[in-house]
């Protein structure tokens, strides 16, 4: 077992790495890891600028922490501003956290948290989460600029392996976080919220009853930036929003929600999407969407 808890930590490393980051656990071994109650902020990465944690078939638990003004950055690949979680085929979950004002450079994914599932079937739980002031931005000559808030993906380590991750979003706040770029090579996606599975992911996501507000999407104009409030893209995606409610969010493609995928599932329920700027909402290629109800009018 593995217990963080009640550190503040600014502008350096707690002693567990040389790299900047604010806390970091491997948990390749350990069943439990618990990491709660803890202040990270100004710290900095090349990714999990405040929090890095690894979590192989155990289970990590990260509550009531506050993670602000943190920073990730690498020459080609810049992962999770905030915080970085790797999951292997356990189990992770997110309660009660506010990530505010991290951001992530160059390449970047996850200004406030990035989180990968590399095998088997693990999943990420977030419940009551706040969100809110993070940015993902690249410049000239960059690309990839994904989940201004929070991204989630599900990626295969070979060829023909699938794996199966699962997405539970509960009850946050996500707002104000941005997705942008100057570069024609970077295509914004999800100002706040982006999920992605890769070629053999049959990647599961349930949200319910969040807010996701303000939130943008941009770049210059030869880019089509996508999903303001929510972008997901995957080849085997089957998603779900239940009372969630989009407002305000800014994207040139899909300004609350945008889904892309070729076997894709959506199911829409009971939720409310208002004064989103541009389209509020597309879904392409052979997605499906079912159990719908009509939105009230933007």
């Amino acid at each position: 077992m593995v217990l963080v808890e009640r550190n503040a930590v600014k502008g350096g490393g707690a002693a567990v790495t040389p790299t900047g980051r604010g806390i970091t656990v491997i948990n390749a071994a350990a069943t439990q890891t618990t990491i709660r109650d803890n202040t990270v902020s100004r710290c900095r990465s090349s990714s999990g600028g405040g929090i890095w944690v690894g979590v192989g078939s155990g289970t990590a638990t990260l509550t009531g922490n506050t993670v602000s003004e943190n920073y990730a950055h690498y020459y080609n690949s810049s992962f999770g501003g905030g915080i970085y979680m790797e999951i292997t085929s356990g189990t992770a979950t997110l309660a009660s956290n506010t990530l505010r004002a991290n951001s992530a450079g160059y390449y970047p994914r996850g200004g406030g948290l990035y989180a990968k599932i590399t095998g088997g079937s693990g999943s990420l739980n977030l419940t009551g989460n706040t969100v809110i002031a993070n940015t993902v931005s690249s410049g000239e000559g960059s690309a990839g600029c994904e989940g201004g808030g929070i991204y989630f993906t599900g990626a295969h380590t070979s060829s023909g392996v699938y794996v199966y991750p699962t997405l539970t979003m509960v009850g946050n706040t996500v707002s104000n976080n941005v997705a942008s770029s100057t570069s024609v090579n970077s295509y914004p996606k999800g100002g706040g919220v982006y999920i992605y599975g890769s070629q053999y992911a049959r990647l599961t996501a349930m949200l319910e009853d969040n807010a996701i507000s303000g939130n943008r999407s941009y770049g210059p104009g030869s880019i089509v930036p996508t999903g303001g409030g929510l972008s997901a893209s995957g080849t085997e995606l089957t998603m779900t929003l239940l009372r969630n409610l989009f407002i305000g969010n800014e994207s040139y493609a899909g300004g609350g929600v945008y889904a892309l995928s070729l076997l894709n599932y959506f199911f829409f329920q009971s939720g409310q999407s208002r004064h989103q700027l541009f389209s509020p909402a597309r879904l392409v290629h052979q997605a499906t969407v079912s159990q719908s109800q009509p939105l009230p009018p933007c």
